[in-house]
């Protein structure tokens, strides 16, 4: 039997690839996804850094990046 469960929080795949991303920064002004190479090390270009929205509660989020499974991702909290 297969179950899931939507969590609030974390990654998530959608259905035709894309991933969304969610995080609980309270503290933070601004919170970047930056997408990794094979060896973690960020390619820190307009595409591979992204600007998460910043929602109620602290919550940012960003939904429908073209992140395969298994990409490499890292937060930058305010810079």
């Amino acid at each position: 039997m297969n179950f899931q469960h939507k969590m609030p929080f974390g990654t998530r795949i959608e259905p035709g690839g894309a991933a969304s991303f969610r995080l609980w920064a309270p503290g933070a002004r601004r919170v970047d996804l930056v997408l990794l190479n094979e060896v973690g090390i960020a390619l820190d270009t307009s595409d591979t850094t992204l600007e998460m929205r910043l929602l109620p509660d602290g919550w940012h989020e960003l939904e429908r990046v073209n992140a395969a499974e298994k990409t490499r991702y890292a937060y930058r909290i305010d810079g």
